[in-house]
């Protein structure tokens, strides 16, 4: 019984890690999209 608790916590532990690293890549990719915006409005501006 312990045993079979234990590997469905390992099992839910690595399922939330690669939930929080591809969170993590989403969040990194618009940041990424929102700093492009501001780089091409400068640019449209004439600022750069």
């Amino acid at each position: 019984m312990e045993k079979g608790r234990q590997g469905i916590r390992k099992k839910t532990k690595s399922h939330e890690r690669t939930f929080l690293k591809s969170w993590a890549h989403i969040q990194a990719g618009e940041n990424i999209l929102k700093i492009g915006k501001l780089y091409n409005t400068v640019n449209n501006g004439g600022i750069l």
